[in-house]
């Protein structure tokens, strides 16, 4: 979008469970999914942000937050950078962000299957739907909410 200077990309996957037999059960750790690691020059030092301005509790060694976007800022020479990923609501259970700044700057967008396991039945079906986005800058929050509903709504 030449307006904002966002580049983006929409990450969607359509998983089907087998038909008969047993059901499949998802759980895994709490930082597998939709994961970015930042360049080196990132780590220690950029800055995570998220919807629902929730508190980072292990200041960056291994956190885990319920919202519905997340994002990553930095100045690199000067220039600012920012990624956001943001969530669909159209997959079971809450939306998960696992995000890190040592030993280096990682986000992932998860499903929790750390905490809760997911159960499909045999011919079930999910989808997982992600937009992320980069800019040329630090967007503000509000900027970042409303562009989350822009997406969703255009679903």
């Amino acid at each position: 979008n030449a307006a904002t200077e966002e580049l983006s990309l929409q990450w969607r996957s359509d998983f089907k469970v087998g038909p008969g037999g047993a059901p499949a059960t998802l759980s895994g750790s709490d930082y597998q999914g939709l994961g970015i690691r930042f360049p080196r020059s990132w780590d220690r030092v950029a800055r995570h942000l998220n919807s629902e301005n929730a508190p980072y509790p292990t200041q960056g060694k291994r956190d885990v937050l319920e919202a519905r976007w997340s994002a990553v800022a930095n100045t690199v020479d000067g220039r600012e950078q920012m990624l956001a990923v943001f969530t669909h609501p159209d997959r079971r259970g809450p939306s998960n962000f696992f995000s890190m700044l040592e030993p280096f700057t990682y986000l992932s967008a998860t499903q929790g299957l750390d905490k809760n396991k997911l159960e499909y039945p045999a011919g079930g079906t999910f989808r997982l739907s992600y937009l992320v986005t980069v800019y040329p800058a630090i967007k503000p929050k509000e900027f970042l909410a409303t562009r989350c509903q822009e997406w969703l709504k255009g679903q």
